[in-house]
């Protein structure tokens, strides 16, 4: 199957197109924002976005439909997962060490947090 990637510089937002030949959707886009940030986007709305800005704000985000975070990092460090929606599942996470400051780990059947 060709793939087709097109891109337009010049006039107006800076943009690469990745269109898989005989698709019925326009594939994805990967524009850049007045403010620096990459944004790859499809017909349905942007899908995941990265800022220059590694001070201060979201640096990192993957997005649902309506424009919502379903994962979100920030210069702070704070990672945002599922923040606006149902249950949150990981699967296949290691046994590990739980004396580990601020780790993450499964203990059976059990997810544990450990605080340090």
């Amino acid at each position: 199957m060709a793939q087709d990637i097109k891109i337009t510089p010049g006039s107006g937002t800076p943009q690469i197109s990745f269109v898989g030949s005989g698709t019925a959707t326009s594939g994805i886009e990967l524009n850049i924002q007045e403010d620096s940030d990459l944004s790859y986007a499809s017909y349905q709305g942007e899908l995941f976005n990265m800022a220059p800005e590694l001070q201060s704000g979201i640096i990192f985000s993957v997005k649902d439909i309506s424009g919502l975070d379903h994962i979100a990092v920030n210069a702070s460090g704070d990672v945002t997962i599922n923040e606006f929606y149902g249950a949150t599942y990981i699967f296949n996470l290691p046994a590990s060490d739980p004396a580990v400051m601020g780790q993450l780990w499964r203990n059976g059947t059990d997810l544990k947090v450990s605080q340090g």
